[in-house]
């Protein structure tokens, strides 16, 4: 059991020792391992994994078959169905920006390509 100090200084000791304290139990391997994997490259995964296609997985795909295909979408709409700013949804139509590869999927549908891949 740890030793508190007394007076002005107990706070300050608490400041000092208790936070670093929990943040290094907070990244001990067993505390990583229950938070289990994370990266963008499990959500390109499981985008492989929705449409059986490995191409799908690669930002050329996104520019080739998905990108081209938005012209048609209003930025409204791309905005409203992903949950994003109509600005940025602006920027994705426009190929100013790549959206997240979760988001791939659901531009597909909109795009109007999932129905020609199967």
């Amino acid at each position: 059991m740890p030793v508190f100090p007394t007076g002005n200084s107990s706070a300050r000791w608490y400041r000092a020792t208790v936070p670093s304290q929990g943040r290094i139990a907070s990244h001990s391997a067993e505390s990583e391992l229950k938070r289990g994997p994370h990266g963008e490259g499990d959500m390109r995964l499981s985008v492989i994994g929705t449409f059986g296609i490995t191409d799908m997985a690669d930002e050329q795909f996104y520019s080739e078959q998905i990108q081209p295909r938005l012209g048609t979408v209003e930025v409204k709409r791309i905005a409203a169905i992903l949950g994003i700013s109509i600005t940025y949804a602006s920027y994705i139509r426009a190929g100013r920006r790549r959206p997240h590869p979760r988001h791939w999927e659901t531009l597909t549908r909109l795009g109007g390509l999932s129905s020609e891949l199967g």
